[in-house]
């Protein structure tokens, strides 16, 4: 059995969502899912760390937008997809 739980991991995405950008618990639960995930190692002071990263999706209507909810994000940048991909 896997250590990570999908529930566990699913509602740290929810809470970060919603204190990070001020996604609705509404979209959350009913718009979040998960897309993937990655892992790499890197080298610290002590040695290798492991580190992996859940991805998570979520479909947002079109006229919405975030917005700081904790003042830990700088700012939210809204551009189509293929933008994205080239950067």
């Amino acid at each position: 059995e896997s250590v990570w739980r999908l529930d566990s991991v699913r509602a740290n995405a929810a809470a970060a969502a919603q204190r990070e950008a001020s996604v609705s618990g509404w979209l959350c639960d009913t718009r979040l899912r998960p897309a993937g995930v990655v892992s790499y190692r890197h080298e610290t002071s002590v040695g290798l760390a492991t580190k992996i990263l859940h991805i998570f999706d979520i479909e947002v209507p079109v006229d919405w937008s975030p917005f700081n909810g904790d003042g830990e994000v700088e700012e939210f940048v809204r551009m189509p997809i293929r933008k994205a991909l080239r950067m």
